[in-house]
């Protein structure tokens, strides 16, 4: 799409193609998980962090979580301009270590680029791709016939996995103004407000953020004030933002008690979050597995991109209507959030018998805006 911007298009994406999931019932949201975090799981999640950013800038492929070893795997292509080595993860508190594999960005962009071309022409089925790091393939996931993409496996020979799925979009009670995240979005679609965003400006508004997929009209009108839907963002990410009433630095944390916000960035492959939305309510415990992964919903015009996927061991999922909600690490001494993205969508893959949910990551949405989560002291 023409309107991306560049930095951020040639990520290595999973793209994964769904059905919206909005929601009309006011449903409360559930208790919080009782376990809390520790400075040694919060130090873990910002090395973590670290480890994501010297790999991607030195060339690597991705990361993955090797559960077994409890190790993050970084990996790198067997030959091209890959220069990250041991020593780059050495003074981090995680255990790392290196692999290879026969394929490069190149290849990869290229199956992107191929599989996004042919989205026209089986827009009545819903199909996912992407890099897998732990494969070495391009993960290709679709209900669609694998015939509908013979010519693109056979022009990459060996370089695409595919997996049959099915596949499914997520869209509390009442929430006075000042406006937090976690709390019920009552729009077109019944969503969860996720996030307050500052734009940096004096004088400037504060906005809340929600899934872009939530309302899809500029100018529509919410309990939270009207929709501000930007060509440029939506569809290529799947957020968008309400403004006209006043909004503050805290999320849900349970049906009726929220937290402030202390902070806010992208989440770390194998660090552990909760999520708060009007349906699912409060959970905590999911580990993310992915991260710049790209959707393209069988209801949604388009495709969304710059997504973190997470799941749980015991294979929870997000529930229609939670989209829109905070991604959230919880911080417990003192009772703190940081933000790390917005619910959009989830995927069953056939193959292995697991939900994936996934959430725009945050530092995404304040790229584009240039624009800051509001936090509170």
């Amino acid at each position: 799409m023409s309107n991306a911007r560049p930095s951020q298009r040639r990520r290595l994406p999973l793209v994964v193609a769904a059905v919206l999931l909005s929601a009309t019932s006011n449903v409360s949201a559930g208790t919080v998980d009782t376990a809390d975090d520790s400075t040694a799981m919060a130090a873990r999640e910002a090395d973590s962090v670290k480890l994501q950013a010297r790999a991607e800038s030195k060339g690597a492929l991705g990361v993955y979580l090797d559960e077994d070893a409890g190790e993050l795997v970084v990996v790198v292509p067997s030959s091209g301009e890959n220069t990250f080595v041991s020593a780059d993860s050495s003074d981090l508190s995680i255990a790392v270590r290196i692999e290879t594999r026969p394929i490069d960005r190149a290849t990869i962009e290229g199956i992107s680029d191929a599989l996004l071309a042919i989205r026209s022409e089986i827009k009545e089925y819903s199909y996912g791709y992407g890099f897998d790091p732990e494969s070495g393939t391009v993960l290709l996931q679709s209900d669609a016939p694998r015939s509908a993409f013979a010519t693109i496996e056979k022009a990459f020979p060996g370089k695409i996995s595919f997996r049959p799925a099915l596949f499914d979009m997520t869209s509390q009670s009442n929430d006075p103004q000042p406006h937090s995240g976690g709390a019920n979005l009552d729009g077109i679609g019944g969503c969860t407000s996720g996030f307050t965003l500052d734009f940096n400006l004096p004088g400037s508004q504060i906005y809340m953020v929600t899934a872009g997929h939530c309302n899809q009209i500029n100018g529509a009108t919410t309990n939270m004030g009207t929709v501000w839907l930007d060509p440029q963002v939506f569809p290529y990410w799947d957020f968008e933002l309400i403004y006209g009433h006043s909004y503050q630095g805290y999320i849900y944390d349970s049906a009726t008690t929220k937290r402030p916000v202390t902070n806010a960035w992208n989440p770390a492959i194998g660090s552990s979050y909760c999520t708060t939305g009007r349906t699912g309510g409060v959970d905590c415990g999911w580990i993310v597995q992915r991260l710049d992964q790209t959707m393209c919903y069988a209801d949604y015009p388009g495709c969304a991109h710059n997504l973190a996927g997470f799941n749980t061991p015991s294979g929870a999922v997000i529930q229609s209507g939670d989209s829109g909600g905070p991604l959230w690490y919880k911080y417990s001494s003192p009772a703190r959030a940081g933000i790390r993205g917005v619910l959009s969508g989830r995927v069953w893959d056939i193959w292995t018998f697991k939900w994936m949910s996934y959430a725009t990551q945050y530092q995404t949405i304040a790229n584009f805006y240039a624009a800051h989560a509001v936090t509170v002291p």
